[in-house]
């Protein structure tokens, strides 16, 4: 491949590409500031034996795993960025259920919900972000 010019660089920042970092950025660092998780656990341990917890995770982690393969399937469908306003409700609701939990079985529930929200906002936010550079490098280069 031939080296870039100064004119094709610049294009490759539009207002589309920029305001796609600028997303990307943004929610990453949200993302990297998260630490909500190890302070359920302390409020889990009110309602469930450190075994119990582990079967919750283990079950919520395989759910949210085999979930991935369908929400990719209507991310493609529906668009990404349906799918992760989907996702962004769904891990809302099993997060408010799981902190309004009275027992083991709302606190299961509100994970599950919260895992399956996941799996459709994985990868969605990856592919939402990066399709407008990937597309504008298509168009500058001609790839595939």
């Amino acid at each position: 491949m031939e080296a870039q010019t100064y004119k094709e660089n610049r294009l490759l920042f539009t207002p589309e590409v920029k305001r796609a970092i600028k997303s990307f950025y943004t929610i990453s660092a949200y993302w990297s500031v998260f630490f909500a998780t190890g302070n359920w656990l302390f409020f889990w341990r009110i309602y469930l034996t450190n075994g119990k917890i582990g079967v919750v995770d283990a079950i919520c982690f395989l759910v949210g795993m085999i979930a991935q393969v369908p929400t990719g399937a209507i991310a493609d469908k529906i668009g990404r960025r349906r799918t992760m306003i989907i996702g962004t409700i769904l891990m809302g609701i099993g997060y408010a259920s799981v902190g309004f939990a009275f027992n083991g079985g709302i606190i299961l529930a509100g994970y599950l919900v919260y895992s399956i929200g996941s799996s459709f906002y994985s990868g969605a936010d990856d592919a939402y972000l990066f399709a407008p550079i990937y597309l504008t490098q298509q168009e500058l280069f001609g790839t595939k």
